[in-house]
């Protein structure tokens, strides 16, 4: 039920372990399904089949259309024909029309700084969209969406280079491990594993929060490689916890990573000192064009209410901006007052006074902890 679950939140990225697809595993597969199914022998039968996809062993390019055949009768021996490619392409215009509110221009700015760069950060006050567009921009790169090639992580003030590179850890209750610990490779280094195995495509790292952690530590001997004119063989470098003596590392042209960062957070500036060099910064702001009031009127929000969302925040930002101790870097964002995509306001004044009340109230009360008067002219606009 739980493989079920994943399935139908991410169709592409997870197998439905029921009774049909159990059923043409085994037999048209011919890999074994194991009685009673635990998350690391899923994972590992999910991988298998992956790899599989596309070639004369399996006809179908993936869990959708694996699922779909297993409902099919078995009676002839053939092999059915291989399926119509699924059109999951994914470009600017996808970006846009998803709901972003930046302009094509901006958005190909963005795109070819990354391209020449490999990393870049996308940077800004609360609320700007950073980690919903740097998944947008990893799917543009890549060329479609949805796309296992692009993984995200979270840093956090104890994530540590064991966590993100390679560590030791316990191993798993395999009584041929004995309990002893083993090497055990981070997400970064899956990464990069993954986009040697697959030289000719792209893979994106999105790093959300980058700045809520050490990123020296974190990155260790990799923030050197990083540089765009470091990623080659010959440049590789032996890691802290190497598995041979003669390992060595380097990150193929073809990784590519975004990393965000809240300019409202405090270790900013430690996370400016490392990374400036290797990463292309690119600041968004908070953004009430006439793409962003077309999107709220799409989504049940009137003229009347997107002008006094507007007016409201406008005046607040400008009381934050005027703010010695704040400044544009804590500015609220858009986001705060931008339905999603499936949502559908029927009550637009209601709405937004919940959206203050619940979202924008608390933040400006931790601006201002300590001056509750001009919090108090700050709640005032609102």
């Amino acid at each position: 039920r739980l493989t079920t679950c994943l399935y139908w939140i991410r169709p592409y990225e997870f197998l439905s372990m029921d009774r049909h697809n159990c059923t043409y595993i085994k037999e048209r597969l011919k890999l074994d399904v194991p009685k009673k199914i635990k998350a690391e022998s899923y994972l590992e039968l999910r991988d298998k089949i992956k790899t599989m996809f596309g070639t004369a062993d399996i006809c179908v390019n993936s869990f959708p259309e694996l699922t779909l055949n297993s409902w099919k009768p078995t009676g002839s021996k053939s092999k059915p024909p291989p399926p119509k490619p699924i059109d999951n392409s994914y470009g600017i215009q996808d970006i846009i029309n998803d709901g972003c509110f930046l302009n094509e221009s901006k958005l190909q700015t963005i795109l070819d700084i990354l391209e020449s760069k490999k990393n870049i950060i996308l940077q800004g006050p609360p609320g700007t969209g950073k980690t919903w567009l740097a998944k947008k921009i990893a799917y543009a790169l890549t060329g479609y969406k949805p796309n296992s090639g692009v993984r995200a992580v979270q840093f956090h003030p104890n994530t540590s280079y064991e966590d993100f590179i390679r560590g030791w850890r316990p191993s798993s209750s395999d009584q041929s491990e004995g309990g002893k610990l083993v090497l055990v490779d981070g997400p970064f280094l899956k990464a990069v594993e993954d986009a040697k195995n697959d030289p000719k495509c792209k893979f994106v790292m999105v790093i959300e929060e980058i700045n809520r952690g050490n990123p020296a530590s974190i990155f260790g001997e990799m923030l050197t490689l990083m540089e765009q004119d470091k990623r080659i063989e010959e440049e590789a470098l032996a890691l802290n916890y190497a598995r041979r003596d003669d390992e060595r590392v380097y990150i193929p042209s073809n990784l590519y990573v975004i990393g965000t960062m809240n300019t409202a957070d405090r270790s900013i500036t430690m996370v400016d000192r490392a990374l400036r060099r290797r990463f292309g910064f690119v600041s968004l702001e908070p953004t009430f064009n006439e793409a962003w009031k077309k999107w709220m009127n799409e989504h049940g929000v009137d003229n009347k209410i997107t002008n006094k969302i507007t007016d409201c925040i406008a005046k607040l930002n400008k009381i934050i901006e005027e703010d010695r101790l704040l400044g544009t870097h804590c500015l609220i964002g858009h986001s705060y007052v931008t339905p999603s995509d499936n949502e559908k306001i029927d009550k637009p004044e209601k709405w937004f006074r919940q959206v203050i009340e619940s979202e924008i109230k608390p933040i400006i009360k931790d601006y201002w902890t300590e001056d509750q008067e001009q919090f108090k002219s700050a709640e005032a606009v609102l």
